[in-house]
């Protein structure tokens, strides 16, 4: 133990303020001894879950695909390693590279949660892990997983609930009765008859009489 102390020592003394990669004097080799060493600070420190992912993202900020790629694959896969068995989570697939995950891992704004399923697989192929989180999750039978699950649903559909009740509120319904007046109809006015002239004939004078009308004439003796 206070070996592994002294050396710890020592490379703070010497990576105390993180590698500069831009420098012309860094080599592969100094970039390998600080990878090496930055394990070993975790492992002393006893660095587990959020506090481990928050000092690798720290400490590794400057690195890039590339900068992984140039190590030596046997220190970097070590590094994956470390951090996956105290709860980081970094992905382990044959599709990815060993500096392809690390280096996904620290584009993340906040930690990758580890499903139930991917412990499993690690259980069954790793053994134990060294993280509290992770052995709280064992003994509670993932049971804070489901209720962080159960939550955010809920959570979802009450938000989606409200919105959806602002955009389309429900009015309420009432009844109003309109009176619309009914004509009466137009009385048919009563014909009056039209008097009919008398048409008298005309009066006739004695001289007409008289001149229209002959006297007989007496009846003649016979001889």
């Amino acid at each position: 133990m206070s070996d592994i102390r002294a050396q710890v020592d020592a490379g703070q003394k010497k990576w105390g303020k993180g590698i500069d990669l831009q420098s012309n004097k860094t080599t592969t080799e100094d970039i390998n001894e600080f990878v090496k060493f930055k394990i070993l600070e975790y492992e002393a420190y006893d660095f587990k879950d959020d506090e481990l992912w928050e000092a690798y993202k720290e400490d590794f900020n400057n690195f890039t695909l590339q900068t992984f790629r140039d190590c030596n694959q046997h220190s970097i896969r070590k590094l994956r390693t470390f951090l996956r068995t105290n709860g980081v989570w970094v992905k382990k697939h044959r599709n990815a590279t060993v500096p392809e995950s690390l280096f996904n891992t620290l584009q993340e704004e906040d930690p990758t949660e580890w499903t139930e399923l991917k412990i499993k697989e690690y259980m069954a192929t790793r053994g134990e892990f060294n993280s509290g989180r992770i052995k709280y999750l064992l003994k509670n039978n993932f049971a804070s997983i489901s209720t962080s699950t159960s939550t955010s649903t809920s959570t979802s559909t009450s938000t989606s609930t409200s919105i959806s009740t602002i955009k389309n509120p429900t009015l309420p319904t009432s009844t109003t009765t309109i009176e619309i007046p009914i004509p009466l109809p137009t009385p048919t006015p009563l014909l009056t008859p039209t008097p009919q002239p008398i048409l008298t004939p005309p009066l006739q004078q004695e001289s007409d009489y008289i001149n229209s009308t002959p006297l007989p004439e007496p009846p003649r003796e016979q001889s």
